[in-house]
């Protein structure tokens, strides 16, 4: 890859970062201002493992974090949830290198439907590749098989390599996130918090 095509690619990736970080720090913003209005009351409690799980069975979508060298990357992926791991796909690029040099990684994978209505799931695991080789050849078709129940589960890895390069056929790679920690949270509106308000309301009317 020449210096050019190198360039484009961290470029790419330091405006999506950019553009996450953005639209973090507006939600941020947005949440805060509604606050001090009164109208950003909710409930925060933490889910079950089975609701983890059902959520991740569910939604097939989040962001992927790895590290190396004490420096953060993410990048969003399509996964296939199974007993205890996340299966993915995945073509040659910066996520695999740096997965492959230090395989401790997390995901996180959400549903809002609103700033006091939403989950989140986090997953600690760990990155295990499943090669392309003969022995691994029934593994690799079960991961495909699993993954093909979602639409478009090869684009983001796909469309990264023909960014990446000059088109030419991907290297596919198929991968697994063994499950070792597992949490997280819901929001719910604070239903009392509305009542009340309600009543302030009427009161003043």
């Amino acid at each position: 890859m020449g210096r050019t095509g190198s360039n484009t690619t961290v470029a790419i990736e330091i405006l999506s970062a950019q553009v996450f970080l953005h639209a973090v720090e507006q939600a941020i913003v947005r949440a805060q201002h509604q606050a001090t209005e009164g109208y950003c009351q909710m409930l925060i409690t933490k889910m079950r493992s089975i609701e983890c799980r059902e959520l991740l069975q569910r939604l097939g979508f989040g962001r992927l974090a790895c590290a190396s060298n004490n420096r953060p990357y993410i990048v969003p992926i399509y996964f296939a949830f199974d007993s205890e791991r996340l299966y993915c796909f995945s073509t040659l690029g910066q996520k695999i290198a740096w997965m492959r040099e230090n395989p401790l990684v997390c995901v996180e994978a959400d549903e809002i439907r609103g700033h006091d209505d939403w989950t989140s799931v986090v997953v600690i695991g760990h990155y295990v590749e499943i090669p392309n080789t003969a022995e691994n050849r029934k593994s690799r078709e079960y991961v495909r098989s699993l993954l093909q129940k979602r639409s478009l589960w090869w684009q983001s890895g796909y469309t990264i390599s023909q960014i990446r390069r000059k088109p030419r056929p991907p290297v596919p790679v198929y991968y697994c996130i063994l499950i070792e920690k597992l949490t997280g949270v819901r929001a719910t509106p604070d239903s009392s918090e509305s009542s009340q308000r309600r009543v302030r309301g009427s009161s003043m009317g």
